[in-house]
Protein backbone atom coordinates (compact mmCIF):
# COMPACT_ATOMS: atom_id res chain seq x y z
CA UNK A 1 0.00 0.00 0.00
CA UNK A 2 1.11 3.28 -0.56
CA UNK A 3 2.82 5.73 1.88
CA UNK A 4 0.26 5.89 5.02
CA UNK A 5 0.11 9.72 5.08
CA UNK A 6 -0.77 9.31 1.51
CA UNK A 7 -3.51 6.84 1.97
CA UNK A 8 -4.92 8.41 5.51
CA UNK A 9 -5.56 11.86 3.00
CA UNK A 10 -7.50 9.72 0.58
CA UNK A 11 -9.77 8.10 3.50
CA UNK A 12 -10.26 11.34 5.03
CA UNK A 13 -11.55 12.95 1.20
CA UNK A 14 -13.45 9.90 0.81
CA UNK A 15 -15.64 9.86 4.05
CA UNK A 16 -16.13 13.52 3.23
CA UNK A 17 -17.82 12.10 0.10
CA UNK A 18 -19.49 9.04 1.09
CA UNK A 19 -20.78 10.11 4.46
CA UNK A 20 -24.49 11.55 4.94
CA UNK A 21 -24.21 15.44 6.29
CA UNK A 22 -25.56 16.08 9.48
CA UNK A 23 -28.53 17.54 7.72
CA UNK A 24 -29.39 14.62 5.72
CA UNK A 25 -29.52 12.83 9.10
CA UNK A 26 -31.50 14.86 10.39
CA UNK A 27 -33.98 14.49 7.48
CA UNK A 28 -34.21 10.70 8.01
CA UNK A 29 -34.72 11.16 11.81
CA UNK A 30 -37.48 13.20 11.49
CA UNK A 31 -39.15 11.05 9.07
CA UNK A 32 -39.07 8.06 12.62
CA UNK A 33 -39.79 10.45 14.96
CA UNK A 34 -43.09 11.81 13.18
CA UNK A 35 -43.40 8.04 12.51
CA UNK A 36 -43.05 7.08 15.99
CA UNK A 37 -45.05 9.31 17.57
CA UNK A 38 -48.08 8.28 15.51
CA UNK A 39 -47.80 4.88 16.23
CA UNK A 40 -46.96 5.13 19.56
CA UNK A 41 -50.58 6.37 21.22
CA UNK A 42 -52.27 3.12 19.77
CA UNK A 43 -49.44 0.75 20.92
CA UNK A 44 -49.34 2.49 24.48
CA UNK A 45 -53.49 1.65 24.42
CA UNK A 46 -52.55 -2.03 24.22
CA UNK A 47 -50.51 -2.04 26.36
CA UNK A 48 -48.34 0.87 28.09
CA UNK A 49 -44.99 -1.01 28.68
CA UNK A 50 -44.78 -1.57 24.61
CA UNK A 51 -41.63 0.79 23.43
CA UNK A 52 -40.10 1.99 19.85
CA UNK A 53 -36.59 1.15 19.50
CA UNK A 54 -34.47 2.24 16.88
CA UNK A 55 -32.54 -0.20 15.50
CA UNK A 56 -29.75 -0.95 11.76
CA UNK A 57 -27.31 2.00 10.55
CA UNK A 58 -29.13 4.98 11.84
CA UNK A 59 -28.98 3.68 15.64
CA UNK A 60 -25.54 3.25 15.44
CA UNK A 61 -24.40 6.41 12.84
CA UNK A 62 -23.44 4.21 9.87
CA UNK A 63 -25.81 4.73 7.26
CA UNK A 64 -24.24 5.24 3.71
CA UNK A 65 -24.98 7.46 0.71
CA UNK A 66 -27.24 4.99 -1.97
CA UNK A 67 -28.78 6.56 -4.82
CA UNK A 68 -32.04 4.20 -4.43
CA UNK A 69 -33.37 4.33 -0.85
CA UNK A 70 -32.76 4.28 3.26
CA UNK A 71 -34.33 1.27 5.27
CA UNK A 72 -34.57 2.18 8.75
CA UNK A 73 -35.33 -0.79 11.32
CA UNK A 74 -38.01 -0.04 13.74
CA UNK A 75 -38.46 -2.40 16.69
CA UNK A 76 -41.70 -2.82 18.24
CA UNK A 77 -40.51 -3.88 21.95
CA UNK A 78 -43.31 -5.93 23.13
CA UNK A 79 -42.83 -6.83 27.33
CA UNK A 80 -41.87 -9.97 29.11
CA UNK A 81 -45.40 -10.91 29.43
CA UNK A 82 -45.79 -11.46 25.39
CA UNK A 83 -43.77 -14.04 25.49
CA UNK A 84 -46.20 -16.84 25.37
CA UNK A 85 -48.03 -14.79 22.61
CA UNK A 86 -44.67 -14.44 20.78
CA UNK A 87 -46.32 -15.76 17.55
CA UNK A 88 -49.41 -13.29 18.07
CA UNK A 89 -47.67 -10.03 18.37
CA UNK A 90 -47.44 -9.14 14.65
CA UNK A 91 -51.05 -9.02 14.75
CA UNK A 92 -51.33 -6.89 17.59
CA UNK A 93 -48.77 -4.72 15.81
CA UNK A 94 -50.89 -4.69 13.04
CA UNK A 95 -54.14 -3.72 14.45
CA UNK A 96 -52.28 -0.44 15.88
CA UNK A 97 -50.50 -0.07 12.18
CA UNK A 98 -54.23 0.76 11.09
CA UNK A 99 -55.34 3.13 13.44
CA UNK A 100 -52.44 5.37 12.11
CA UNK A 101 -53.54 5.54 8.43
CA UNK A 102 -50.19 4.53 6.63
CA UNK A 103 -49.97 2.55 3.72
CA UNK A 104 -47.88 -0.80 4.57
CA UNK A 105 -47.17 -3.88 2.95
CA UNK A 106 -47.03 -6.98 5.41
CA UNK A 107 -43.74 -9.26 5.20
CA UNK A 108 -43.55 -13.13 6.00
CA UNK A 109 -40.55 -13.82 7.81
CA UNK A 110 -40.32 -16.20 11.46
CA UNK A 111 -42.22 -13.80 12.56
CA UNK A 112 -44.27 -11.22 10.25
CA UNK A 113 -42.94 -7.57 10.11
CA UNK A 114 -44.22 -4.66 7.98
CA UNK A 115 -42.90 -2.32 5.60
CA UNK A 116 -43.89 1.41 4.94
CA UNK A 117 -42.63 3.33 2.68
CA UNK A 118 -41.91 7.56 2.61
CA UNK A 119 -40.10 8.77 -0.90
CA UNK A 120 -36.90 8.00 -0.67
CA UNK A 121 -36.91 5.89 3.23
CA UNK A 122 -38.39 2.78 3.51
CA UNK A 123 -39.60 1.75 7.43
CA UNK A 124 -39.35 -1.62 8.35
CA UNK A 125 -41.59 -2.12 11.66
CA UNK A 126 -40.04 -5.18 13.77
CA UNK A 127 -42.30 -6.82 16.28
CA UNK A 128 -40.34 -8.30 19.48
CA UNK A 129 -40.40 -9.64 22.83
CA UNK A 130 -37.89 -7.68 25.05
CA UNK A 131 -35.11 -10.21 26.30
CA UNK A 132 -31.64 -9.32 28.44
CA UNK A 133 -29.51 -12.26 27.39
CA UNK A 134 -29.31 -14.14 23.25
CA UNK A 135 -30.40 -17.52 25.22
CA UNK A 136 -33.67 -16.01 26.13
CA UNK A 137 -34.97 -15.11 22.58
CA UNK A 138 -38.01 -16.69 21.23
CA UNK A 139 -36.90 -15.51 17.62
CA UNK A 140 -33.62 -14.31 16.26
CA UNK A 141 -34.86 -10.86 15.82
CA UNK A 142 -35.63 -10.69 19.55
CA UNK A 143 -32.00 -10.09 19.64
CA UNK A 144 -31.30 -7.44 17.43
CA UNK A 145 -31.20 -4.24 19.93
CA UNK A 146 -28.47 -6.17 22.14
CA UNK A 147 -26.61 -6.20 18.62
CA UNK A 148 -27.38 -2.48 18.47
CA UNK A 149 -25.72 -1.97 22.34
CA UNK A 150 -22.93 -4.05 21.85
CA UNK A 151 -21.94 -1.79 18.68
CA UNK A 152 -22.78 1.56 20.67
CA UNK A 153 -20.57 0.15 23.36
CA UNK A 154 -17.86 -0.47 20.78
CA UNK A 155 -18.25 3.08 19.67
CA UNK A 156 -17.72 4.66 22.79
CA UNK A 157 -14.38 3.23 23.21
CA UNK A 158 -13.42 4.20 19.79
CA UNK A 159 -15.44 7.22 18.36
CA UNK A 160 -14.13 6.81 15.02
CA UNK A 161 -15.40 3.54 14.56
CA UNK A 162 -18.81 4.57 13.00
CA UNK A 163 -16.56 6.23 9.55
CA UNK A 164 -14.35 3.69 9.84
CA UNK A 165 -17.72 1.00 9.18
CA UNK A 166 -18.97 4.07 6.37
CA UNK A 167 -15.78 2.90 4.53
CA UNK A 168 -15.86 -0.49 4.77
CA UNK A 169 -19.49 -0.83 4.05
CA UNK A 170 -19.26 1.84 1.06
CA UNK A 171 -16.05 -0.17 -0.08
CA UNK A 172 -18.29 -3.75 -0.15
CA UNK A 173 -21.91 -2.11 -1.45
CA UNK A 174 -19.97 -0.56 -4.59
CA UNK A 175 -17.91 -3.77 -5.24
CA UNK A 176 -21.30 -5.78 -4.72
CA UNK A 177 -20.55 -7.92 -1.99
CA UNK A 178 -23.11 -5.94 0.29
CA UNK A 179 -26.15 -7.98 1.49
CA UNK A 180 -27.71 -10.95 3.12
CA UNK A 181 -30.28 -11.55 1.02
CA UNK A 182 -30.23 -15.04 -0.87
CA UNK A 183 -29.93 -13.35 -3.76
CA UNK A 184 -27.15 -11.31 -2.92
CA UNK A 185 -25.47 -13.76 -0.69
CA UNK A 186 -22.32 -10.99 0.75
CA UNK A 187 -21.76 -9.63 3.79
CA UNK A 188 -24.66 -8.28 6.21
CA UNK A 189 -24.37 -4.77 7.33
CA UNK A 190 -24.28 -5.68 10.71
CA UNK A 191 -21.35 -8.70 9.92
CA UNK A 192 -19.58 -5.72 8.18
CA UNK A 193 -20.16 -3.80 11.42
CA UNK A 194 -18.75 -6.62 13.64
CA UNK A 195 -15.45 -7.30 11.27
CA UNK A 196 -14.86 -3.74 10.94
CA UNK A 197 -15.47 -3.39 15.16
CA UNK A 198 -12.67 -5.98 15.41
CA UNK A 199 -9.92 -4.64 13.42
CA UNK A 200 -10.30 -1.18 14.74
CA UNK A 201 -10.19 0.11 11.23
CA UNK A 202 -10.80 -0.21 7.27
CA UNK A 203 -7.30 0.11 6.58
CA UNK A 204 -6.41 -3.08 8.87
CA UNK A 205 -8.92 -5.28 7.78
CA UNK A 206 -7.97 -4.83 3.91
CA UNK A 207 -4.41 -5.62 5.67
CA UNK A 208 -6.08 -9.00 6.65
CA UNK A 209 -8.24 -10.21 4.12
CA UNK A 210 -5.96 -9.24 1.25
CA UNK A 211 -3.25 -11.48 2.67
CA UNK A 212 -5.76 -14.33 2.58
CA UNK A 213 -4.88 -17.02 0.29
CA UNK A 214 -7.83 -19.15 -1.11
CA UNK A 215 -8.21 -22.63 -2.45
CA UNK A 216 -9.81 -23.54 -5.58
CA UNK A 217 -9.91 -27.15 -4.93
CA UNK A 218 -10.57 -27.89 -1.15
CA UNK A 219 -12.62 -24.78 -0.01
CA UNK A 220 -12.63 -26.20 3.66
CA UNK A 221 -9.45 -25.39 4.11
CA UNK A 222 -10.21 -21.52 3.07
CA UNK A 223 -12.41 -21.42 6.26
CA UNK A 224 -11.56 -18.58 8.23
CA UNK A 225 -12.66 -18.47 11.64
CA UNK A 226 -13.32 -14.74 13.82
CA UNK A 227 -15.00 -14.91 17.55
CA UNK A 228 -14.54 -11.02 18.82
CA UNK A 229 -15.26 -11.80 22.24
CA UNK A 230 -12.97 -15.35 22.63
CA UNK A 231 -16.02 -17.86 22.95
CA UNK A 232 -13.82 -20.80 22.56
CA UNK A 233 -10.38 -21.43 22.68
CA UNK A 234 -9.77 -22.60 19.11
CA UNK A 235 -11.22 -22.96 15.48
CA UNK A 236 -11.90 -26.64 16.27
CA UNK A 237 -14.01 -26.34 19.32
CA UNK A 238 -16.50 -23.38 17.13
CA UNK A 239 -16.71 -26.16 14.67
CA UNK A 240 -17.47 -29.06 16.60
CA UNK A 241 -20.08 -26.93 18.71
CA UNK A 242 -21.51 -25.01 16.50
CA UNK A 243 -24.33 -26.19 13.93
CA UNK A 244 -23.57 -27.58 10.95
CA UNK A 245 -25.71 -25.94 8.68
CA UNK A 246 -24.38 -22.64 10.49
CA UNK A 247 -20.87 -23.61 9.16
CA UNK A 248 -21.58 -23.22 5.31
CA UNK A 249 -20.04 -20.15 4.53
CA UNK A 250 -16.16 -19.35 4.31
CA UNK A 251 -16.32 -16.64 6.68
CA UNK A 252 -17.21 -18.19 10.58
CA UNK A 253 -17.88 -15.15 12.43
CA UNK A 254 -19.13 -15.21 15.71
CA UNK A 255 -21.81 -13.22 17.36
CA UNK A 256 -20.36 -11.38 19.89
CA UNK A 257 -23.68 -11.00 21.82
CA UNK A 258 -24.88 -15.23 20.75
CA UNK A 259 -22.08 -17.06 20.49
CA UNK A 260 -24.32 -19.67 18.84
CA UNK A 261 -24.76 -18.03 15.70
CA UNK A 262 -22.33 -17.19 12.75
CA UNK A 263 -22.73 -13.50 11.65
CA UNK A 264 -21.95 -14.45 8.06
CA UNK A 265 -24.04 -17.58 7.47
CA UNK A 266 -25.17 -15.78 4.14
CA UNK A 267 -22.08 -15.48 2.24
CA UNK A 268 -21.08 -17.12 -0.55
CA UNK A 269 -17.80 -18.62 -1.85
CA UNK A 270 -18.17 -16.49 -4.51
CA UNK A 271 -19.00 -13.43 -3.18
CA UNK A 272 -15.90 -14.03 -0.50
CA UNK A 273 -13.47 -14.69 -3.22
CA UNK A 274 -14.77 -11.41 -5.36
CA UNK A 275 -14.04 -9.56 -1.87
CA UNK A 276 -10.91 -10.91 -1.05
CA UNK A 277 -9.20 -10.74 -4.64
CA UNK A 278 -10.35 -6.63 -4.77
CA UNK A 279 -9.02 -5.92 -1.13
CA UNK A 280 -5.55 -6.94 -2.78
CA UNK A 281 -6.20 -4.90 -5.90
CA UNK A 282 -7.06 -1.96 -3.62
CA UNK A 283 -4.10 -2.73 -0.67
CA UNK A 284 -1.93 -2.59 -4.15
CA UNK A 285 -3.21 0.84 -5.36
CA UNK A 286 -5.71 2.45 -3.69
CA UNK A 287 -7.84 4.27 -5.28
CA UNK A 288 -11.47 6.49 -4.54
CA UNK A 289 -13.42 4.22 -7.72
CA UNK A 290 -13.15 1.48 -5.29
CA UNK A 291 -15.64 3.68 -3.53
CA UNK A 292 -17.98 4.43 -6.04
CA UNK A 293 -20.61 2.55 -7.74
CA UNK A 294 -20.68 1.89 -11.15
CA UNK A 295 -23.45 2.05 -13.07
CA UNK A 296 -24.47 -1.00 -15.54
CA UNK A 297 -26.64 -0.11 -18.12
CA UNK A 298 -27.63 -1.40 -21.76
CA UNK A 299 -25.02 1.44 -23.50
CA UNK A 300 -22.30 0.17 -21.20
CA UNK A 301 -22.45 -3.55 -22.00
CA UNK A 302 -22.98 -2.37 -25.82
CA UNK A 303 -20.02 -0.59 -25.78
CA UNK A 304 -17.90 -3.59 -24.46
CA UNK A 305 -19.14 -5.51 -27.16
CA UNK A 306 -17.01 -3.16 -29.75
CA UNK A 307 -14.23 -3.64 -27.73
CA UNK A 308 -14.17 -7.35 -27.66
CA UNK A 309 -13.11 -9.98 -30.68
CA UNK A 310 -15.12 -10.13 -33.34
CA UNK A 311 -17.79 -12.56 -33.24
CA UNK A 312 -19.59 -11.23 -29.84
CA UNK A 313 -22.75 -10.65 -29.52
CA UNK A 314 -24.83 -9.12 -26.39
CA UNK A 315 -28.29 -10.98 -25.59
CA UNK A 316 -30.83 -9.42 -23.30
CA UNK A 317 -33.64 -11.46 -21.20
CA UNK A 318 -36.56 -10.11 -19.96
CA UNK A 319 -37.46 -12.09 -16.59
CA UNK A 320 -40.52 -11.74 -13.84
CA UNK A 321 -41.04 -14.42 -11.09
CA UNK A 322 -44.47 -14.98 -9.59
CA UNK A 323 -43.03 -14.06 -6.30
CA UNK A 324 -43.76 -10.35 -5.30
CA UNK A 325 -41.64 -10.26 -2.40
CA UNK A 326 -38.38 -8.84 -2.91
CA UNK A 327 -35.77 -11.38 -1.34
CA UNK A 328 -37.62 -14.76 -2.59
CA UNK A 329 -38.30 -12.70 -6.14
CA UNK A 330 -34.42 -11.89 -6.18
CA UNK A 331 -33.05 -15.62 -5.34
CA UNK A 332 -35.51 -17.00 -8.00
CA UNK A 333 -33.80 -15.13 -10.60
CA UNK A 334 -30.83 -15.59 -9.44
CA UNK A 335 -31.14 -19.45 -9.28
CA UNK A 336 -32.76 -19.02 -13.06
CA UNK A 337 -29.54 -16.86 -14.12
CA UNK A 338 -27.29 -19.17 -13.16
CA UNK A 339 -29.16 -22.06 -14.39
CA UNK A 340 -28.91 -20.49 -17.65
CA UNK A 341 -25.07 -19.50 -17.78
CA UNK A 342 -24.64 -23.51 -17.18
CA UNK A 343 -26.76 -24.83 -20.11
CA UNK A 344 -25.18 -22.35 -21.91
CA UNK A 345 -21.65 -23.55 -21.28
CA UNK A 346 -22.44 -27.32 -21.68
CA UNK A 347 -23.97 -26.07 -25.63
CA UNK A 348 -20.37 -24.69 -26.53
CA UNK A 349 -21.08 -21.25 -25.86
CA UNK A 350 -18.50 -18.68 -24.58
CA UNK A 351 -20.03 -16.20 -22.28
CA UNK A 352 -17.38 -13.22 -22.00
CA UNK A 353 -19.68 -11.13 -19.85
CA UNK A 354 -22.85 -11.65 -17.46
CA UNK A 355 -24.95 -8.80 -15.93
CA UNK A 356 -28.21 -9.61 -14.09
CA UNK A 357 -29.70 -6.51 -13.41
CA UNK A 358 -32.47 -6.82 -10.66
CA UNK A 359 -34.94 -4.08 -10.31
CA UNK A 360 -35.95 -4.13 -6.16
CA UNK A 361 -38.96 -2.14 -6.85
CA UNK A 362 -40.60 -3.73 -9.82
CA UNK A 363 -38.70 -7.12 -9.30
CA UNK A 364 -37.77 -7.53 -12.85
CA UNK A 365 -34.57 -8.50 -13.80
CA UNK A 366 -32.74 -7.88 -17.20
CA UNK A 367 -30.28 -10.75 -17.92
CA UNK A 368 -27.33 -9.51 -20.25
CA UNK A 369 -24.96 -12.09 -21.64
CA UNK A 370 -22.54 -11.41 -23.90
CA UNK A 371 -21.66 -14.65 -25.58
CA UNK A 372 -19.72 -16.07 -28.73
CA UNK A 373 -22.03 -18.70 -30.47
CA UNK A 374 -20.24 -21.96 -30.19
CA UNK A 375 -17.95 -23.64 -33.00
CA UNK A 376 -19.14 -26.17 -34.84
CA UNK A 377 -18.07 -29.21 -32.85
CA UNK A 378 -16.18 -29.06 -29.22
CA UNK A 379 -13.93 -31.61 -27.67
CA UNK A 380 -15.28 -32.61 -24.32
CA UNK A 381 -13.12 -34.27 -21.62
CA UNK A 382 -13.62 -37.41 -19.67
CA UNK A 383 -12.13 -40.03 -17.28
CA UNK A 384 -8.62 -40.36 -17.22
CA UNK A 385 -7.69 -43.91 -18.32
CA UNK A 386 -6.88 -45.75 -15.15
CA UNK A 387 -10.20 -44.70 -13.98
CA UNK A 388 -12.73 -47.56 -13.55
CA UNK A 389 -13.80 -49.88 -16.21
CA UNK A 390 -17.29 -48.66 -15.74
CA UNK A 391 -16.98 -44.67 -16.34
CA UNK A 392 -14.78 -45.67 -19.06
CA UNK A 393 -17.95 -47.46 -20.41
CA UNK A 394 -20.59 -44.84 -19.89
CA UNK A 395 -18.45 -42.32 -21.42
CA UNK A 396 -17.72 -44.42 -24.57
CA UNK A 397 -21.43 -45.20 -24.79
CA UNK A 398 -22.53 -41.24 -24.60
CA UNK A 399 -19.97 -40.25 -26.93
CA UNK A 400 -19.29 -42.26 -30.24
CA UNK A 401 -15.90 -40.67 -31.46
CA UNK A 402 -13.23 -40.88 -28.36
CA UNK A 403 -9.92 -40.66 -28.07
CA UNK A 404 -6.96 -40.85 -25.57
CA UNK A 405 -4.76 -37.83 -25.14
CA UNK A 406 -2.09 -37.20 -21.97
CA UNK A 407 -3.64 -40.36 -20.45
CA UNK A 408 -7.24 -38.85 -20.16
CA UNK A 409 -9.96 -39.77 -22.49
CA UNK A 410 -11.39 -37.51 -24.49
CA UNK A 411 -14.18 -37.31 -27.33
CA UNK A 412 -15.07 -34.64 -30.29
CA UNK A 413 -18.46 -34.10 -30.41
CA UNK A 414 -20.99 -31.32 -32.73
CA UNK A 415 -22.03 -28.92 -30.87
CA UNK A 416 -25.86 -29.06 -30.76
CA UNK A 417 -26.55 -24.91 -31.96
CA UNK A 418 -24.98 -22.37 -34.01
CA UNK A 419 -26.67 -19.28 -32.82
CA UNK A 420 -28.36 -18.39 -29.21
CA UNK A 421 -32.06 -17.88 -30.66
CA UNK A 422 -32.15 -21.40 -31.50
CA UNK A 423 -30.85 -22.60 -28.27
CA UNK A 424 -33.18 -20.04 -26.56
CA UNK A 425 -36.74 -21.57 -28.29
CA UNK A 426 -35.11 -25.56 -27.17
CA UNK A 427 -33.92 -24.43 -23.96
CA UNK A 428 -37.66 -22.51 -23.01
CA UNK A 429 -39.27 -26.22 -24.47
CA UNK A 430 -36.85 -28.38 -22.87
CA UNK A 431 -37.16 -26.82 -19.49
CA UNK A 432 -40.93 -25.57 -19.03
CA UNK A 433 -41.73 -27.68 -15.75
CA UNK A 434 -38.47 -26.76 -14.31
CA UNK A 435 -39.18 -22.88 -14.90
CA UNK A 436 -42.34 -23.31 -13.91
CA UNK A 437 -41.16 -25.07 -10.69
CA UNK A 438 -38.80 -22.14 -10.45
CA UNK A 439 -41.71 -19.72 -10.44
CA UNK A 440 -40.71 -18.22 -13.58
CA UNK A 441 -43.68 -16.17 -14.48
CA UNK A 442 -42.37 -14.41 -18.09
CA UNK A 443 -39.39 -15.17 -20.09
CA UNK A 444 -38.41 -13.08 -23.08
CA UNK A 445 -35.65 -12.79 -25.45
CA UNK A 446 -35.93 -8.81 -26.35
CA UNK A 447 -33.81 -6.74 -29.25
CA UNK A 448 -31.43 -4.52 -28.41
Amino acid sequence: MQSSRKVNGLFEKIKTDISLSPAELNILKEHVKIFSKKIEKPLKKINSKISIFLGGSLAKGTVIRKKERYDVDLFIIFPEEFKEKSQQISEILEKALKKTGEKYQRLNGSRDYFQIKHENLILELVPIIEIKKSEDAKNITDISPLHVKYLLKKIKTNPKLPEEIILTKTFSYAQGVYGAESYISGFSGYSIEILTSYFDSFKKLIDFFSEIKLEKKNKEKNKIVIDPEKYYKNKNEILTNINESKLVSPLILIDPVDKTRNVSAALSFEKFKKFIDVCKKFKKKPNKDYFMLKEKSEQNLKDRVKKVKSGAKLIKIRVETKKNKLDVAGAKINKFFNFLLRDLEKKGFKILQKENLFNEETLISNIYIILKNPEKSQIVPGPIIKCDEKFIREFKKKYKKTFIKNKRYFAKTQNEFSNFEDFFKSFRKKNATFLNLMSIKSLVLEKI
